[in-house]
């Protein structure tokens, strides 16, 4: 059954202001304003092990840990390092026959 152009537009306005209005809310209400975050790069290893790293408290003292390759990280300081898979292959990255 077709329906007239400008009720359709009506329609699809109130859907859109439906939708609008929870957004809007919940911005006036955060309105303290955008927040900066910044972050520390760290080494872990001078070897590549992978190309992926992941995070959670493996050794449940309530500190984020790190797995990377056959390695994890003793959090917050990723100091101490355990192996829980043989580290056996170690990619020799090289650029123009040197390594690099």
């Amino acid at each position: 059954m077709p329906t007239h152009p400008t009720l359709r537009t009506s329609c699809l306005r109130s859907v859109l202001l439906v939708l609008a209005l929870p957004v809007l809310a919940g911005a006036l209400q955060g309105a303290e304003g955008p927040r900066l975050h910044t972050f520390r790069k760290q080494q872990l290893s001078d070897q590549f092990w992978s190309e992926w790293a992941a995070f959670g408290d493996i050794n449940r003292d309530g500190k984020m840990d790190v797995v990377a390759g056959p390695f994890w990280y003793e959090g917050p300081e990723f100091k101490v390092r355990h192996e829980y898979a043989p580290a056996t292959r170690v990619s020799k990255s090289q650029r123009d026959g040197q390594p690099v």
